[in-house]
């Protein structure tokens, strides 16, 4: 797993899912499979780029830790 240091530095650097990012990375997926827009596109870019994000979908999993119902 790495040195001790790595493994503190993976803990504190980790991102944590949220409601923002979400929101990013579903006007990101609609801009490609909606509007047909390809994803490295200036319309997909400008949505991720500030947060070094990708436009996959976010698991179910966290979805679910997150979920107001």
């Amino acid at each position: 797993m790495g040195m001790h240091e790595d493994m503190t530095q993976r803990m504190s650097l980790a991102r944590a899912d949220n409601v923002k990012w979400r929101t990013l990375i579903e006007a990101a997926r609609k801009t490609i499979y909606v509007n047909n827009n390809m994803v490295n596109s200036k319309g997909v870019e400008k949505l991720l780029q500030e947060e070094s994000l990708v436009p996959t979908a976010v698991h179910v999993f966290s979805f679910s830790l997150h979920c107001q119902c």
